[in-house]
């Protein structure tokens, strides 16, 4: 009697052994799983933490909105200089220096065109300036081109003349005092390879008003 219950209790320890191989085995297969799992998700979340694309972009996007920012001012410095160089050619047509200087702010059939104007026309005609000057009231953004060869920028511009008073010889205006003395101005501004911009080509609008 003493022998069975012996063989029954070495039973159950084999019963309890095996069942506890059997947790221990389930147990190392969860853990096995569950480490797949963790491993495939480090996997798959690799890419989406390289912060690489993302900031290359935000730079990119960043840099190019402030290299037009920039070229746009430096465009609008460059307009106004024109301007106030067209003034002071108004006041003293075919002066060579300041024919000269219109390779500074002006190139290709803009600068020609002016150097004709102030170099020869108003010479021909006897203009002469009497009061007043072209003024640059608002000068806006249109467009930019800064990869091509040489770049380009586009404004718009409103150029007030209402104040400036031409004569001819026998001093009488030039001007029909009835007529538009503002303007509406599309410009094509081109950068040099000295880096300085310089109008290339305008198109204007006369208007009562801009």
């Amino acid at each position: 009697m003493s022998g069975s219950v012996v063989r029954s209790e070495g039973g159950s320890v084999r019963r309890s052994m095996r069942r506890s191989w059997r947790l221990r085995r389930s147990a190392l297969a969860v853990v096995t799983a569950g480490s797949i799992v963790l491993l495939g998700a480090c996997s798959s979340e690799e890419p989406l933490a390289e912060p690489v694309t993302t900031t290359t972009v935000a730079v990119t996007t960043t840099t190019k909105a402030t290299a037009e920012d920039l070229a746009f001012h430096e465009a609008e410095a460059a307009y106004r200089r024109h301007i106030a160089l067209l003034n002071r050619l108004a006041r003293s047509p075919g002066d060579k220096a300041l024919l000269d200087r219109l390779g500074d702010t002006s190139t290709g059939i803009e600068r020609s065109t002016w150097q004709t104007w102030y170099g020869k026309i108003w010479i021909d005609r006897g203009w002469r300036w009497r009061r007043g000057e072209t003024v640059v009231r608002d000068v806006r953004p249109v467009r930019a081109e800064l990869g091509l060869d040489p770049p380009q920028l586009k404004i718009r511009t409103c150029d007030d003349a209402t104040s400036a008073v031409v004569v001819d010889r026998q001093g009488k205006p030039v001007r029909d005092p009835r007529a538009p003395a503002m303007s509406l101005t599309s410009t094509t501004m081109a950068q040099g390879s000295d880096g300085v911009w310089r109008v290339s080509r305008a198109t204007n609008k006369l208007v009562k008003s801009c």
